[in-house]
């Protein structure tokens, strides 16, 4: 809902995290910026946040989100679901991420179940 709001006024990136540890990679995010000749916009909290990084509530994030062209997840270690790339990517972003995010599985072969994925991935994990 939030997306129609614009009017396909988005522009820019943007990358969304707990910066709590070195695995959300923040750097490579920044690395993926300057190979693209983009400027990033990052949003989170956390001790490894990068400079400049904004807090935001996450009620407010379908705004920040549809305000965006290009969503930038980049992370070093196995991300199971990753809400945010999956939220970023309902709101209409184009989504820029690696194989260590499992709701990419979802965006690019079954985009049709991402609404139930998560649930669907912890009913899978509990009753293995």
């Amino acid at each position: 809902q939030a997306a129609t709001r614009v009017n396909g006024d988005r522009a820019g990136a943007v990358s969304v995290a707990s910066w709590r540890n070195h695995d959300k990679a923040p750097y490579r995010v920044a690395e993926w910026a300057l190979a693209n000749n983009t400027n990033v916009d990052f949003f989170g909290g956390g001790q490894m946040a990068p400079p400049g990084c904004r807090e935001i509530a996450y009620d407010a994030m379908p705004d920040v989100l549809a305000r965006y062209q290009t969503f930038v997840y980049l992370p070093t270690v196995i991300e199971p679901f990753g809400r945010l790339v999956a939220e970023a990517w309902a709101a209409g972003c184009e989504v820029v991420t690696n194989r260590l995010v499992g709701a990419r599985y979802w965006i690019e072969g079954r985009s049709e179940a991402i609404e139930n994925a998560a649930e669907d991935f912890w009913k899978l994990v509990m009753n293995a």
